[in-house]
């Protein structure tokens, strides 16, 4: 698989973690924002402004993994990047499914 397919990849968890982490929140199925620094930043510039940075930190991390690495450290950061956001997608979608039946 390319850097590039990888990349897109990556930005595709993000777009799922922060997709997921809005319903979860806003849906009212009584989750809450569970990281630390996450709940400080719903607290200070409101829930969607959390949202915002998490989508842009995602992008930019996959986007200097691409950039910055070698071919190979590229490919792994990215599959551990992509596999974490999906990872936390798959959680929030989880406990939302769960909550919600």
């Amino acid at each position: 698989m390319s850097t590039r397919s990888l990349f897109r990849l990556g930005v595709a968890a993000t777009f799922a973690d922060v997709a997921t982490t809005f319903v979860a929140l806003r849906a009212y199925v009584g989750l809450y924002e569970a990281n630390p620094l996450a709940a400080r930043l719903i607290h200070s510039i409101g829930l969607e402004g959390m949202l915002g940075l998490r989508l842009v930190a995602g992008i930019g991390v996959c986007w200097l993994a691409a950039r910055l690495f070698t071919e190979w450290r590229a490919t792994v950061a990215l599959l551990f990047a992509t596999g974490f956001w999906f990872l936390v997608a798959g959680s929030n979608l989880y406990e939302i499914v769960r909550l919600r039946t």
